[in-house]
């Protein structure tokens, strides 16, 4: 896959159905989300204050995760926030399954702020709500 790195997050079961996980990945934070056999990957900083969405509400009917500190709502699939404070997106990311484990993959020159990038769903489907784990991308609780 040109273009794009690839980092391993761990098992499947490194993110428990319905819930939220904080990863550092490729010097950023993001919030992996699983709902169902669907995973999403988004930025973890709220873009309209510096606080970290993994610590939010998922809204797994609608596909939302919310800023615990103002309220926005996020989309998990284009990053578009739905309501007030926040007016920008947060950045998307793509997560892939093999064989049990979950991959996250940084397309080259993607700001890891700021624009939404690709959809993040991996290659299985189903439905999700939240808890919050700080794990680095080998799987290390903080």
């Amino acid at each position: 896959m040109s273009g794009s790195d690839i980092f391993p997050l761990g098992p499947v079961d490194q993110v428990p159905d319905g819930q939220v996980r904080r990863f550092e990945v490729g010097g950023r934070a993001v919030a992996v989300i699983r709902i169902g056999d669907d995973f999403y990957a988004l930025g973890d900083t709220c873009s309209h204050a510096d606080y970290s969405l993994s610590e939010g509400y998922l809204w797994p009917e609608e596909g939302k995760l919310e800023c615990p500190r103002h309220g926005s709502r996020f989309s998990l699939e284009t990053g578009e926030p739905d309501s007030l404070p926040a007016t920008r997106p947060v950045p998307t990311y793509r997560v892939e399954l093999r064989d049990g484990e979950l991959f996250l993959v940084l397309d080259s020159g993607d700001p890891g702020g700021g624009e939404a990038t690709a959809a993040t769903t991996a290659n299985n489907n189903n439905n999700t709500t939240t808890t919050t784990d700080d794990t680095t991308a080998e799987g290390q609780q903080r």
